[in-house]
């Protein structure tokens, strides 16, 4: 399977499975307010099948302790309905320097 993506969200894969990629780039932006980053996070894992949060480094800062806190604030709102919140939810940690990445391997 190949998918190619976009900037503006279009995909293209597989014919039989519709992927719906949601990129909520820059969650704490000074571009959005706190509501809205809360919203957005909240759609996302209330709809999808898999969420990924991707981080850099291991440490929990304030910006990383804030998306949590306006995870659950939005939670809290929709946490009645039944058929929300089925998919899972990921946490990437990059904790390697990308110049050493291949003394992993």
């Amino acid at each position: 399977m190949t998918i190619t993506t976009c900037e503006n969200g279009d995909s293209q894969g597989d014919s039989r499975y519709l992927y719906v990629l949601l990129d909520f780039d820059g969650l704490g932006s000074f571009e959005r307010s706190e509501q809205e980053d809360m919203l957005l996070s909240v759609l996302n894992a209330a709809v999808s099948n898999f969420t990924l949060f991707n981080k850099k480094d291991f440490h929990l800062d304030k910006d990383t302790e804030s998306a949590f806190s306006w995870f659950q604030n939005g939670i809290n709102l929709l946490k009645q309905d039944k058929n929300l919140f089925k998919g899972l939810f990921y946490i990437a940690i990059k904790d390697v320097d990308t110049s050493q990445s291949s003394v992993c391997w």
